[in-house]
This record gives C-alpha cells, structure tokens and sequence, in this order.
C-alpha cells in the first residue's frame, strides 16, 4: 500500500499526493513517483529525495561507511556560478591554466561544502567556458552537454574531464591543416 506523502501537496491543485512507485538511484538518492489523489485533478509528479549534507555525524562504529555525499543541484548551480565570477575577473599576465584551477579550486572550497574531485571538476569547466567565449560568437558549439555550448564533460570509467570548446576548435583546426598538407603531397 503506498503512503500518503505528508506537507507535500499537489503543485496544481493542493490535494495531497501518494507515492506510486520508487527507484533508487545510487546509495544517496531515490525517485519517486507521486499522484495527486484528487479524482478531478490527476497530476502525476517525478520526486527525488537525495542526502545532500549531513548534519551531526554518525557513530564511530558507522563513520567508515560514510564515503562521500554528492552536491545538491542548488549547491552546485551555486558553485559553478562562483567558479565562473572568479575566473571572469582580470588575470595577472603569466598564470598558467594550472594555477587559474587550483585557485578557482581553492576559491570554491572556501566558500561553498564541496568536496575536491567537484571543485576542480567545477573551476576546470567554468575555464572552459570562458577560453572558449569567443569560439561561441564565431558560431562553434557543442550539443554534447545541454547546459552548456563551451564545455563538453567526459566520463572516463570513474573519472571525469572537462574539456573546453577552445581545446576541441584547435584540434579540428590542426587536423584540417594537416589533411591540407597530406592533400598536396
């Protein structure tokens, strides 16, 4: 028998909602699906519940299993908006793309609970976006990422890379010279 879900009224009309279904999606977080019970209204909702912070710590006996609990989506929207303010701003002539990402790393693990790997992963797209700003205005993009047009994220098994519109427009650019040349021999 499902459960009525409680303080989580119906966005249309108000009536309150029971749970019809669920699916786990990893360790941290669950889907369910809702619906209205209201006869006349009907609506059907997608829910998801997910461990975005924990508050108090748990046992010593437990604490090994406790691994890593992912960002929100509003705490990494946050992240990435910061990550893009920071690496906006004038740079002194001489940083690498290196220093540029641990600073931005750095920033936003001061300001925001986050945890390193989605830190770097975070400044290192903000940077891509932002070499990439004047490829986007020559008409170059990417549909890779519905996010966003200057940045494609790669999953290597576990691993994540994100490379920029910038990196990809170059590589295309060398190899098209390089197909011109063997093209002449």
């Amino acid at each position: 028998m499902s459960q009525p879900l409680r303080h989580f009224p119906c966005p249309a009309c108000g009536a309150p909602m029971r749970i019809q279904g669920s699916h786990q999606q990893h360790d941290a977080m669950r889907e369910q699906y809702a619906a209205c019970q209201n006869p006349h209204c009907g609506a059907t909702y997608l829910i998801r519940s997910e461990v975005v912070r924990q508050i108090s710590p748990a046992s010593g006996l437990f604490q090994p299993q406790i691994t890593a609990i992912p960002v929100c989506d509003a705490v990494q929207d946050r992240a990435l908006d910061l990550a893009r303010e920071f690496v906006a701003r004038p740079w002194q002539p001489g940083y690498s793309r290196d220093e540029r990402l641990a600073a931005c790393r750095d920033y936003l693990q001061e300001l925001v609970k986050i945890d390193t790997h989605r830190a770097e992963l975070t400044a290192a797209r903000a940077i891509a976006e932002h070499e990439s700003v004047g490829l986007v205005k020559e008409g170059w993009g990417l549909s890779i990422d519905d996010s966003s047009t200057a940045c494609a994220i790669i999953n290597d098994g576990g691993q994540q890379h994100a490379v920029s519109l910038r990196e990809l427009v170059e590589f295309v650019r060398a190899r098209t010279a390089r197909e011109q040349q063997s093209a002449l021999l």
